[in-house]
């Protein structure tokens, strides 16, 4: 206890006492936080994406023709396609740090490196699923936010000033203020960093820039809509009336039915031998068999094409013939295409309608 006597003249002076007392730090400030426009998003996503694969392509052709093993290789690109995703749980990722916007959790926090990765991982394969329909419908589906955001817990914003993202949390008792100021702190407050109410009540910043964009993408969304409506919808009805032919319908059956022999060709074909068979070869008794059920006749030619006569059915009698198309250096078979000499070509199905030079020889 203090016994110290008073100075002469009387009362304490408490006023002059708590003058003496240093004074608290100003309360923090909260930062504005918005969130990052659609635009800066989407033109964010194509630099990545160009750093992405142009980096990926880069490792593949430089260590393509090395004496490594596979693995090492695919590791190498797998790594490069995550790049972006790797640098948001850090400094952020190229895209971002060009359009000024940052990443951060719904705490306000930067996300962690598995976080990130789920979060590039959901959104890079929607987007390589459905290029640009799916940046379109998006929006749509989840209520305005986008789906790897919702899966992930994140959202992106507009990058916060470097005192904004280091600031420290306001101080709240005394004592710790009085510490800030020993430590040579500014009266001033310091902007505190965004927490999980700043983040939920982020505005959308709105400029001339993003509402042209959303201009721009609702009419797109329109046109593709319709494109889509214009090329499916005549697909569908077309595969339905075929399904209703019975003249169609056996003409696909049997087209279906010479996969394993024209698989067996282009086999053939790249080890450098003919297209032509020997039947009586045994080790092509069980496909004689089943080609047998369908056709009465087969014939191959060197380098094609292969004509087949059809056993049964409304088109008995009738051939279909696949010929052969070759890749750019002749030296493998890239697909088969269909065609009819004797069957008219409105009453053949959709895969077998290829027009041919030469009719077959009838035995």
């Amino acid at each position: 206890m203090c016994r110290t006597p008073l100075a002469s003249g009387g009362e304490p002076d408490f006023t002059t006492a708590f003058a003496q007392q240093p004074a608290p730090a100003a309360a923090a400030t909260p930062v504005a936080v918005l969130l990052a426009t659609d635009l800066s998003r989407t033109v964010a996503t194509v630099i990545d994406g160009v750093q992405m694969l142009v980096s990926a392509a880069v490792w593949l052709v430089v260590v393509w023709d090395m004496s490594w093993s596979i693995w090492p290789k695919l590791l190498g690109a797998v790594v490069l396609f995550f790049l972006p995703a790797l640098l948001d749980a850090g400094p952020g990722s190229l895209g971002k740090r060009c359009l000024k916007i940052q990443v951060v959790t719904t705490r306000g926090e930067k996300p962690s490196l598995a976080t990130s990765i789920w979060r590039h991982f959901i959104k890079y394969v929607l987007h390589i699923a459905l290029p640009i329909v799916w940046k379109l419908i998006e929006p749509w589906l989840t209520g305005g936010r986008h789906l790897h955001d919702v899966w992930a817990g994140t959202t992106v914003i507009e990058r916060l000033p470097a005192s904004a993202r280091a600031a420290r949390a306001a101080p709240e008792l005394f004592h710790e203020a009085l510490i800030a100021q020993a430590q040579g702190a500014e009266a001033g407050a310091a902007p505190q960093a965004p927490v999980r109410a700043d983040v939920k009540n982020a505005r959308q910043q709105v400029t001339r820039a993003s509402r042209a964009f959303d201009v721009f993408k609702s009419l797109l969304a329109w046109c593709i809509a319709g494109a889509l409506l214009w090329l499916f919808v005549p697909a569908v009805w077309s595969l339905y009336q075929e399904s209703q032919d019975p003249t169609m319908s056996a003409v696909s059956d049997a087209k279906a039915a010479t996969k394993k022999l024209t698989h067996l060709l282009s086999q053939r074909f790249e080890q450098g031998q003919s297209l032509e068979l020997d039947w009586s070869d045994p080790a092509l008794a069980a496909l004689e068999a089943e080609m047998g059920a369908v056709f009465t006749r087969i014939t191959t030619e060197p380098r094609g094409p292969v004509t087949l006569q059809i056993k049964s059915g409304p088109v008995a009698g009738k051939h279909i013939v696949l010929a052969p198309e070759y890749n750019f250096s002749k030296k493998a078979i890239k697909k088969w295409t269909c065609g009819s000499p004797d069957i008219e070509r409105a009453q053949l199905p959709t895969g077998c309608k290829a027009t041919l030079s030469t009719a077959p020889t009838t035995p």
